[in-house]
C-alpha cells in the first residue's frame, strides 16, 4: 500500500523596516563583554514545493535512507511502503537537504563556509498511519541585534565558534562535535540583524570581530552559554553608554515594577534615569526583544492612578515582541499623565490578547494626557472587547500626539468597539502624522473606524492637522480620517479614498483636505512636498513649542520622515 507523508505547515512572518526619523545615538565605545539570551525554542519550519528530504524508518514499516519530493501538500517517491503485519513501533527520522551520497559529514555541512541549516522531523508511531512531519532546525541559530548607529558603520563581521560539527547519522539524526575553531565571514547587507547556525554545545564561548568602515577593528567576546538543539538565541550588540538608562530586558522590567511601586529587587530608578532641567529622563539605549515569558512580568508603566508624569525617550531604539499586559488599560504605557512625554520609541510586532479585559488598548499607552512624539507601531495585532477602545499609539488621548505613525497593523474589532489608527477616541491633538496599510477586521455598522481616529468628541475645537493615510480595504463605517467626528478642525489632510469622516456634525470643519493620485500626488505635487510646506509654514507659527519631522519621499513612493 502507498502511503502518503504530510507537512504540517508551519507559521512564517516577515520583518518590515519601515522609514522612521532615529534620533543620532554619540558613539560611545563597545563593551567587551555581551550576555546571550535565551530566545525559546525555533519556530517550526516550513519547505518549500519540489523540496527533497531523506527519510529513514524502521519498525513496523521499513525505509533506508529514501529520497521523497514535496509536491506541495504531500511527500512522495513513486514507492508502494510496505507496513509489516505485526505491530511493532516505527520510528521515523527525515533530514533536509539532501548531500551527495548521503554524507552528512563537516565537508558537506561547511560547504560555504558556514554549518547548514539542518532540518529534521522525528516521529514515533504504535501502529499503522499517516506519517505527519513537522520539520524544526536541528542546531542552535543566534541572531546579533546592532543598534543602528553601529549598523551602518559596520563593513564585515567574523564570529569564531571552538566547535563543529563532525557529522550527522541519517538513521536517526544524531550528531557529532570536533573541538576545532572555526570562523564565520559576513560582510554589512544593510541590515540591523545577523543570524547564525551554530553547533549545539554546552559552556560555550564565541568571540566578534568587527570591522567598522573608518578601517578599525574591534574585537568582543560573549559570556558563555550553552546553545541547545533546535533553540535560538539573540545578543544586543550597542556602543557601550554610560548615561543611566534600559539597556536590556531586565532592565525594562525592573524600570516597569519600580516606576508602579512593585519592584522587589535592589535596582533605583537613578539607575535608568537622571534629571535634566527639573525633569527626570528615562532611556532606552538599545532594541530589546522579547520573549511570551519576559512579556508576563511586564505591567504598563503609569498606572490610573498614578501617571507616569516623567519623560521617556526612546533615542530612536525599536522594542519587538511585546505581548500587552493582560489588563483593562493596556498598552506599554498604562496611563500618560498630563506633563509625561514618550519620544523617539518605536514598537515593533506587538500583540494584545483577546480576553474580556483589555477595553483600552494601545500599543503606546493606552491612556495620553501628555504628549507622545515621534513614535510608532508597526507589524502587529491588537484585540479589543465589545464597546471597547483601541488605537495604534493610544487607545485615548486628551494630549498631543505629533509626529507619529502606525503600519502593516490589523486592528482586530469587536462589536460596537471604537478603533483608529493612531487613536482610538480622540480629545486632544494629533499633528504631522500618518497610518499607513493598516486593517480592520469588523464592519459592524456600530463600530466607529477611523485610520486616524475612530472618534473624536472633544470638549474644546481639536486639530488634526498635515496628516496623511493609505488604506487599502474597502471598509464600511469607517472614515479616512475619523469614524465619528464632533468639533474637530482636521486641516491638511491627505487620503487615497473614501470619505474624510464617516459621520460628523456641524462643528466638525474641514479645510485643505485632498484626495492624492496613484503617485500619491496633486496636481503633480507629491504629497510629501505639501506636508513639508506645512512643517516650515502653518505648523510652526500655529504650533511654536513643538519641533516636527520633515518629511522625505519613501522607496515605494509614498511619504514618510526623513
Amino acid at each position: 500500500m502507498k502511503r502518503i507523508l504530510k507537512l504540517v505547515p508551519a507559521f512564517l512572518f516577515v520583518l518590515v523596516y519601515a522609514c522612521n526619523n532615529e534620533q543620532a545615538i554619540p558613539s560611545y565605545p563597545l563593551s567587551s563583554t555581551y550576555p546571550i539570551l535565551s530566545r525559546g525554542d525555533g519556530d517550526a519550519a516550513s519547505l518549500p514545493t519540489g523540496s527533497q528530504i531523506l527519510l529513514n524508518a524502521n519498525g513496523g514499516l521499513f525505509v533506508e535512507n529514501g529520497i521523497f519530493t514535496y509536491n506541495g501538500s504531500t511527500w512522495y517517491n513513486g514507492q508502494n511502503l510496505q507496513w509489516t503485519d505485526t505491530p511493532t513501533e516505527t520510528i521515523i527520522t527525515a533530514l533536509y537537504p539532501i548531500y551527495e551520497n548521503n554524507n552528512y559529514t563537516l565537508d558537506n555541512l561547511y560547504s560555504n563556509g558556514k554549518l547548514e541549516d539542518v532540518l529534521i522531523a522525528q516521529d514515533t508511531l504504535s501502529k499503522k498511519g499517516d506519517i505527519n512531519l513537522q520539520f524544526k532546525h536541528l542546531f542552535s541559530s543566534l541572531t546579533l541585534y546592532f543598534e543602528p548607529t553601529l549598523a551602518t558603520s559596520l563593513q564585515s563581521l567574523a564570529l569564531s565558534v571552538p566547535v563543529q560539527i563532525e557529522k550527522v547519522t541519517p538513521q536517526n539524526g544524531t550528531y557529532s562535535l570536533t573541538p576545532h575553531s572555526h570562523t564565520i565571514l559576513q560582510n554589512n547587507d544593510g541590515g540591523h540583524e545577523y543570524t547564525f547556525i551554530l553547533p549545539p554545545c554546552e559552556e560555550c564561548t564565541l568571540s566578534l570581530l568587527l570591522t567598522l568602515t573608518d578601517g578599525t577593528s574591534h574585537e568582543v567576546s560573549f559570556s558563555p552559554h550553552t546553545f541547545l538543539s533546535g533553540s535560538h538565541y539573540a545578543c544586543n550588540i550597542s556602543r557601550y553608554d554610560s548615561r543611566p538608562g534600559i539597556r536590556d530586558v531586565e532592565d525594562l522590567i525592573a524600570f516597569c515594577q519600580l516606576i508602579n511601586g512593585t519592584y522587589e529587587g535592589e535596582e533605583t530608578l537613578d539607575s535608568f534615569g537622571e534629571v535634566v532641567d527639573e525633569q527626570r529622563i528615562y532611556r532606552l539605549l538599545s532594541d530589546i526583544t522579547l520573549t511570551k515569558e519576559e512579556c508576563q512580568r511586564l505591567s504598563p508603566i503609569g498606572e490610573d492612578s498614578a501617571p507616569f508624569a516623567d519623560i521617556f525617550d526612546g533615542e530612536g531604539h525599536t522594542i519587538s515582541e511585546l505581548t500587552l499586559p493582560d489588563v483593562k488599560y493596556t498598552g506599554l504605557f498604562g496611563h500618560i499623565g498630563s506633563t509625561g512625554i514618550v519620544r523617539n520609541l518605536h514598537i515593533n510586532k506587538a500583540s494584545s490578547l483577546n480576553t474580556l479585559n483589555t477595553s483600552y488598548v494601545g500599543g503606546i499607552a493606552s491612556i495620553n494626557d501628555g504628549t507622545i512624539d515621534n513614535c510608532s507601531l508597526t507589524n502587529s495585532n491588537l484585540y479589543t472587547i465589545e464597546k471597547g477602545y483601541m488605537g495604534g499609539i493610544c487607545a485615548l488621548t486628551g494630549g498631543t500626539i505629533l509626529n507619529c505613525y502606525t503600519q502593516s497593523t490589523i486592528y482586530h474589532v469587536n462589536t460596537s468597539a471604537i478603533a483608529g489608527g493612531i487613536v482610538g477616541s480622540a480629545n486632544g491633538n494629533i499633528l504631522n502624522c500618518y497610518s499607513k496599510e493598516n486593517q480592520f477586521t469588523s464592519s459592524d455598522k456600530n463600530n466607529r473606524l477611523g485610520s486616524i481616529a475612530g472618534m473624536s468628541t472633544p470638549r474644546t475645537t481639536q486639530y488634526i492637522n498635515n496628516c496623511y493615510i493609505f488604506h487599502s480595504q474597502n471598509t464600511q463605517y469607517w472614515g479616512a480620517a475619523v469614524g465619528t467626528s464632533s468639533k474637530v478642525a482636521i486641516q491638511y489632510f491627505y487620503y487615497n479614498r473614501g470619505e474624510v469622516c464617516n459621520t460628523k456634525d456641524a462643528k466638525t470643519t474641514l479645510s485643505d483636505t485632498s484626495l492624492y493620485d496613484s503617485d500619491y500626488s496633486i496636481d503633480s505635487v507629491h504629497i510629501s512636498q505639501l506636508l513639508n510646506e506645512w512643517v516650515e509654514t502653518t505648523g510652526a507659527a500655529t504650533f511654536p513649542n513643538y519641533t516636527f519631522n520633515k518629511w522625505m519621499i519613501a522607496a515605494d513612493s509614498s511619504a514618510c520622515f526623513q
